[in-house]
């Protein structure tokens, strides 16, 4: 065992304390050069690199002897100061934690201060709460990934690199997506989402997840712990593409984009992401190639076939090259021509000139005199229309899914209606009730005791059940009459004013000041408003107006199309207690049933003739209508001659919220 002085010079910036030469021995490992410099110069050993000076090559800094490297006694090594440094492993973490905070509170605890420029901030919508959800699952497993699965070839980064990083995901996947996902008037910010775009999307993004840990499982089973030592990777989809981990990476963020209905904030971030992916793919490639060589099949493509294909690369393999020459085809003599080349499909930088360079610049492919001039063409002559070809093949490619997303996305949705929604006993919204119970009081002919009697009613039924009241006096409502107009029309704007004061509620009920709740432990959300209980209350392709309207309701209508539910006597539609859905249809109705023109109109029965007029004629009214019994949430008046023709009723009066009742009606 032999010991040798190596000469150590500074490269870039001086650094203090650097010994001008070190001691080691020939059969140490290099990593001793690098321990030896850090403790005589007070520099972390990860905030050095030492190059030899005879090639400008890096010292490795792991288990090669000092002799292996070709190292001799006064050879020289630089050494340079790359700054401060920040553990891989630590960078990954913060980066990660960035959007694993914004996007969350984004869409809870800054919703108000975010969007405070608009009127209503409603609730989120299920697609945006789903979003913010597997993007919090996404960024955990980030993070899982970081501490209890990655092994990583390099031990830091430089320190300012943690800038750029946290950037990238700070900025574009954190408040980027955030701010404009979770926007009140976001493409996401809908409950009636296409089912191609829920299923699809959500089918990806699994698929996606599974695969990326699947793949990074079997990259970590390819490195020994501590070492930087590296296998052939091998499992789904590493015979397809360099890095299926980047691949399935981007399935799944297109799957995010699906479920936030196509918004351009996470498609950007795609883009962005997957431009740095194929950066990182094709150098990865290249590592493999140089590594293993002929044991490691080469890829065609790198992260998406067939859309972001390796770069052709015409290279030379000498020994390849001697062969060719020195056994020529049958009737060729031995030395063909100058071109004859090697073509590889390899991921790099370098181009055809460099490698036809390689060529002619090798004494042992020169040719002498003519003796090598041929008219036959060589075994290998190089291909010029394989860029051509290749490219012909991506547009077609490209092409063909443009087209299928074109009809998947824009043809199809216009000829196939499709509806996801919430049921129709939508969840409360914190802190908001759901059903909001509206009585309108007329004080100038009602005695205060029987308006205390009801309201004392309805507060009770309202907190059995967290239920909201609305109260309202007719004369609030008078300046909106003309004179000789009825004093009943003023339920329209009372329920218009309960729908403006609770605009986070989804359903009122409006109950006429003659009703009382007889049975106020039955909820109406369970007794009327669970989609399946709707569907059998529903009263289809029957008489709007009985007994002989040729207008009938929808055979057809769906529990979750319904906006307005309604009842019947013998003789007409019964306002008297009805519920309405929350929204624009909502807003559309009772504008049209106040319009000026049905309040000026001499009907006999004002407001219930010019309901039952709307209903009938106006389809657009009708098609969210639903007709339950009478005593579903009415009941009948005293001595009322439809009681006995009303089979229904009373079949089910017993286990329906409004119960008979002799001259009130009774809930």
């Amino acid at each position: 065992m032999s010991t040798i002085e190596i000469v150590v010079n500074p490269r870039g910036k001086p650094i203090r304390k650097l010994p001008k030469e070190v001691t080691v021995s020939t059969a140490a490992p290099a990593s001793d050069i690098y321990n030896t410099i850090a403790q005589k110069s007070g520099y972390s050993v990860h905030r050095l690199r030492v190059t030899k000076g005879s090639d400008g090559s890096t010292l490795p800094n792991g288990s090669q002897t000092i002799q292996e490297t070709g190292l001799k006694a006064q050879s020289v090594v630089y050494v340079k100061d790359l700054g401060p440094q920040l553990g891989w492993r630590f960078v990954y973490v913060i980066e990660y934690l960035g959007p694993l905070l914004i996007i969350p509170a984004s869409l809870y605890l800054l919703r108000p201060y975010l969007y405070f420029n608009f009127e209503q901030i409603p609730e989120p919508s299920w697609p945006q709460q789903l979003v913010c959800a597997l993007l919090v699952v996404h960024f955990l497993k980030r993070e899982y990934e970081t501490l209890f699965i990655h092994r990583f070839s390099l031990a830091t980064m430089p320190a300012r690199n943690i800038f750029k990083n946290c950037g990238h995901y700070w900025a574009l996947a954190g408040a980027n997506i955030a701010y404009w996902v979770f926007r009140p008037d976001s493409p996401a910010a809908t409950n009636n989402l296409n089912p191609i775009l829920y299923y699809g999307g959500l089918a990806l993004f699994v698929l996606g997840e599974l695969a990326n840990l699947n793949a990074h499982l079997i990259l970590r089973g390819l490195r020994r712990p501590g070492t930087t030592e590296r296998g052939i990777p091998k499992g789904f989809g590493f015979g397809l593409v360099t890095c299926p981990n980047y691949m399935f990476e981007i399935i799944a963020w297109i799957g995010v984009y699906l479920l936030t209905n196509l918004s351009w904030s996470v498609l950007l971030f795609i883009v962005v992401g997957t431009l740095q992916m194929y950066q990182w793919a094709k150098k990865k490639e290249r590592r493999y190639r140089q590594e293993f060589g002929d044991k490691y099949k080469r890829k065609r493509f790198t992260v998406l076939p067939p859309l972001l294909p390796s770069s052709r690369l015409f290279i030379v393999d000498d020994t390849k090259v001697n062969h060719f020459t020195s056994q020529p085809a049958v009737g060729t003599p031995r030395c063909t021509n100058d071109l004859e080349v090697v073509e590889y499909n390899v991921l790099g930088n370098l181009d055809l000139g460099l490698g036809l360079f390689r060529v002619l610049s090798n004494p042992s492919l020169k040719r002498a005199g003519n003796d090598c001039v041929s008219s036959i063409a060589p075994p290998f002559a190089p291909r010029t229309s394989v860029w051509s070809l290749q490219r012909r093949r991506q547009l077609k490619t490209i092409g063909t899914i443009a087209l299928v997303v074109i009809f998947l996305f824009f043809i199809l949705p216009r000829f196939v209606s499709f509806s996801i929604t919430r049921p129709i006993a939508a969840a409360i919204p914190s802190g908001t009730a759901n059903i909001v119970l509206v009585t309108l009081f007329d004080r100038e002919t009602l005695s205060e005791r029987y308006i205390q009697w009801i309201t004392s009613n309805r507060e009770d039924y309202a907190s059995r059940h967290g239920y909201k009241t609305f109260f309202a006096n007719t004369s609030d409502y008078l300046y909106t009459l003309q004179d000789q107009q009825p004093r009943s029309w003023a339920t329209v704007p009372a329920v218009r004013h309960a729908m403006a004061e609770n605009p986070h509620s989804t359903y009122f009920f409006f109950l006429d000041v003659n009703a009382f709740i007889m049975e106020p432990r039955l909820s109406l959300t369970a007794h009327v408003l669970d989609p399946k209980q709707l569907e059998s209350l529903m009263i289809k392709d029957h008489p709007v107006v009985p007994p002989d309207s040729i207008i009938k309701t929808f055979s057809h209508l769906k529990a979750n199309d319904v906006d307005l539910i309604i009842t019947q006597d013998g003789e007409d539609l019964v306002p008297g207690s009805f519920i309405i859905r929350q929204g624009d249809w909502a807003r559309f109705f009772l504008d049209v049933w106040y319009d000026p023109l049905y309040r000026s109109y001499n009907f006999a029965r004002a407001e219930k003739h010019a309901l039952d007029h709307i209903v009938q004629w106006h389809a657009t009214i009708l098609a969210k209508l639903a007709l339950i019994p009478q005593r579903s949430i009415n009941s009948y008046s005293k001595d009322s001659p439809d009681v006995s023709a009303d089979a229904e009723a009373a079949k089910k009066s017993c286990s329906h919220i409004i119960q008979c009742g002799r001259g009130r009606r009774r809930i």
